[in-house]
This record gives structure tokens, sequence and C-alpha cells, in this order.
């Protein structure tokens, strides 16, 4: 049950195959989701049934349920971990989103960074997972409109919208070498738009912004994930053929994937 509680707490949503993932056990979902029942019964964690929907707004399939932490759970892991209770997040407002479109993407993303927790389970503590801060994490209000993502930053140049909001960040710890980076889950958008998301990230990394907020002197990483391998093909193409003026000079730190 800790385990799981612990799980939540980290991605702060989950489902029960991301907290399968978390353990190494991909094929035991349904185990897991007895379990983070088991603690929105004792009020530990809250649940949210999502579904997908159609750009008509109609309701589509079942995509499963995200849980999230109460106070009462929070205070649970701050006791399991050896926090104090003021140093576990939990999201006050429950699981919110501004539009029931940005569901699916979080449910997939998700997964997808338990995978990561994964990792560092299995690395024998050559890998870990120091700081883990999704988008959906916000700072301020929900409820009132003010609440901003904790992963947010303004980039100066000539773009559409100098705001960048990174799927994740993410602080690690490989050896004795601690490391920054900014994920990216590419799931629909359109190949121009990721391609401005990247360079957006280039002048994040030369202003220092994400580095900043963890106080790391090194430059940050970017992890670029794409839902679909022929988009990822078109990204790179397209990069390649100029469309990211100067990204040789930040190639080192651009990592690509297909998940």
């Amino acid at each position: 049950h800790l385990a799981a509680l612990v799980t939540v707490w980290r991605l702060v949503n989950a489902t029960s195959q991301a907290v399968a993932f978390s353990q190494n056990m991909p094929e035991r979902r349904d185990y897991w989701k007895r379990y983070l029942n088991d603690l929105a019964e004792e009020g530990w964690l809250v649940s949210k049934l999502i579904h997908s929907t159609a750009r008509t707004g109609k309701t589509g399939r079942k995509l499963g349920t995200l849980y999230a932490l109460t106070k009462e759970g929070a205070a649970v892991v701050a006791e399991t971990v050896g926090l104090d209770p003021e140093e576990v997040f939990f999201p006050r407002n429950g699981i919110y989103a501004s539009s029931p479109f940005q569901f699916p993407h979080r449910a997939e993303f998700i997964e997808v960074l338990a995978l990561f927790l994964g990792h560092q389970k299995a690395s024998e503590g050559r890998f870990e997972v120091l700081d883990l801060v999704p988008y959906y994490r916000h700072e301020g209000s929900n409820r009132l409109g003010t609440g901003k993502a904790a992963t947010s930053v303004q980039v100066s140049g000539e773009f559409k919208t100098r705001t960048i909001v990174p799927d994740a960040l993410m602080r690690f710890r490989v050896g004795e070498t601690v490391r920054l980076a900014a994920i990216e889950f590419h799931r629909e958008t359109d190949t121009r738009g990721i391609i401005e998301q990247l360079r957006k990230h280039g002048v994040a990394i030369e202003q220092g912004l994400f580095a900043a907020m963890f106080k790391q002197e090194a430059a940050n990483h970017v992890l670029s994930i794409h839902a679909n391998a022929d988009k990822l093909r078109n990204v790179r193409e397209r990069i390649e053929a100029g469309e990211f003026p100067n990204f040789s000079r930040y190639a080192a730190g651009f990592h690509f994937a297909t998940a």
C-alpha cells in the first residue's frame, strides 16, 4: 500500500498502470488498482474516472482512473519518507484540468514518467530521481484562476508565445553526477509546433531559466519523447534542414526517443 501511495505523491497524479511501471511490474495493473482503491477508501487518495473526449465535446471510451493525494494521505507519506508534512505536495483542488481534452495526454505522460521511477528501483543506487515536477502541478489557486504551472517560464525572442511549459522537469543523479532535464511528450502536436517548442527550449538553456529553478550551474538537458515514430523522424529531418537555427550549439543536450 505504501509503495503505491509514495508513487502517487511523486507523480502528483497516477494511474494503476503507472504504479505498476514504477514497481517494474507492468503486467500487474489490476493488482495495484486494488491497492489504490483501498487507499481511496481510507481517504488517503482521491480518484477521477477519465474518458477520451471528441472535439465535439462528446465523451468517448474510458481511459482509466487518475489518483491523487489528499491532505491525510500527504501526512502518511511524510511519516513514511521522513519529511516534514509541509514538504509533501498534494493538489489541494484534487484532480484538476482546465479542459477535459488535457486528460488523455496526462494519463499517457504519467506512465512515461513512471518508467523513470521503475528505472530507479532497478538500478541498485546508480540512478535516482531527486525531483520530479510535472506540468499539472500548479502554484497559486487554480480555483481562483491564478494558478500557474510549476514548470512554466518566459523566454525572450520572436515566438508566437513566449511562455514555455515543459511536460515535466526532472532532477536526477547518475552515479555521482546530478543533472536536470526538461521533458516533453509529443502526442498530437503538429511538427511545426514541436520545432518551435524545441527552439524555445534552446533559448531557455541560453538564459539558464530551468537551471536557476534548481540552483544548478550546469545547463539542463531536453528529452523530446514522441508517441509517433514517423513524427519524430519528420522533426529530426526538419531540424537538420535548418528549421532550428544553430541546433548544433545545443545538440549534445537534446535527446530524442519514442514511447
